[in-house]
């Protein structure tokens, strides 16, 4: 359920007080334009401004409120790590996310169109190859040929999706990557987590670029999808097939693990992908597979060696806020945070609102909210 100004009691009691819209406004220190948009239902205002709603008009919460049912509900989507599951917290942080996310909408470019998705998206070995395969050849990527960041951020672009980097540190679940789509402002937006790896921040954004071009898929079907088209996208069926080839000459396990991490490190993806990938070939090949034996403590130490996207980008973790704002928007082309400033001069930006936003403390939120106000 979505929450919005009951329009009959608000309207009578704006009468009944003796006010319009732009006087109203004024007093609650927003624009015009904002009233108008509550008024509408296509905003809602936030705690405080909503308190001092209820006091000018001398209205309860409950007379001033009412629920308006979900149709257009984000659809949210989290990539799952090992067996773990969404537990429904996670969902409704996301939703509530999103919603307030549809505040941001009117200050985004207004040159925006309707994104290209893929019209039956399946989880099939052959079909996600092909449209792999499609993807890299929009990207000017050969059919194994490495693909690198810039990449990634010029299909989000095209795709009109909203990145937002977020600092979420090195979570173990549901914290590297997040993903919603607004059906009634056809918006995509995409979190991404700057303390990850840059391994791992690879294949996060092969993720979601995966959401992004299957917007209708949920739950499960969503994450599998998007897990398989990260997958062939980053290492193809074409270059598992020559990594078979050579692998199949060589005869110990180590030697293998030595061979795909060099091959992971030219590349800037997992090992992890590649043997994922390999597995993927034998099995629809019904080729013997390859054995790398027991490589957990290999693949940690792999991981270990590579350097976070916030040290690549900052030189650092933790970037002032105004150094954050810059490099993220010009390295990502991402309008988030103009929209957050538009919305700042409109309707008031309060730290509460990144904080719930972001998935930040309210601490940082109200750091970054001085740089944006």
């Amino acid at each position: 359920m979505k929450k919005q100004l009951n329009s009959t009691v608000f309207h009578a009691s704006l009468a009944d007080a003796g006010l319009n819209a732009s006087q109203l406004a004024k007093q609650l220190g927003v624009s015009r334009e904002a009233v108008s948009r509550w008024q509408k239902g296509d905003s809602f205002p936030r705690p405080d401004k909503l308190l001092r709603l209820g006091m000018i008009l001398g209205q309860p919460y409950q007379n001033l409120v009412q629920e308006a049912m979900a149709v257009n509900e984000p659809r949210v989507a989290y990539r799952a790590k090992a067996n773990r599951k969404t537990s429904d917290d996670h969902v409704d942080w996301a939703k509530a996310a999103g919603f307030r996310l549809s505040n941001l909408v009117p200050y985004l470019p207004e040159d925006r169109t309707y994104p290209p998705v893929l019209k039956a998206p399946e989880l099939d070995y052959n079909y996600t190859q092909e449209v792999a395969k499609e993807i890299r050849e929009e990207m000017g990527v050969s059919k194994t040929g490495k693909i690198g960041i810039q990449h990634f951020i010029d299909q989000f672009q095209g795709l009109d999706a909203v990145l937002i980097p977020v600092f979420w540190g090195e979570r173990q679940q549901h914290g590297n990557a997040m993903h919603a789509y607004l059906p009634d402002s056809m918006t995509t937006w995409i979190w991404l987590n700057l303390d990850s790896r840059m391994h791992d921040f690879m294949f996060w954004m092969a993720h979601e670029l995966g959401h992004a071009y299957s917007p209708e898929l949920e739950g499960d079907e969503a994450e599998d999808f998007a897990d398989l088209f990260a997958q062939c996208l980053l290492f193809p069926g074409a270059a598992a097939k020559k990594m078979y080839r050579q692998l199949s000459g060589i005869s110990t396990a180590q030697q293998r693990w030595s061979t795909i991490s060099a091959e992971a490190k030219k590349r800037l993806i997992s090992p992890y992908t590649i043997i994922k990938a390999l597995e993927g070939y034998t099995k629809h090949e019904a080729l013997d597979g390859i054995s790398f034996g027991k490589f957990g403590a290999q693949l940690t130490r792999f991981n270990k060696s590579i350097m976070t996207v916030a040290e690549f980008l900052f030189k650092r973790e933790q970037p002032e806020p105004t150094e954050y704002i810059a490099i993220c928007t010009k390295a990502f082309g991402t309008p988030f945070f103009e929209a957050l400033k538009q919305l700042s001069e409109t309707e008031g930006l309060e730290p509460p609102f990144l904080a719930k936003t972001m998935d930040m403390s309210l601490m940082d939120a109200k750091a970054l909210c001085g740089e944006l106000v």
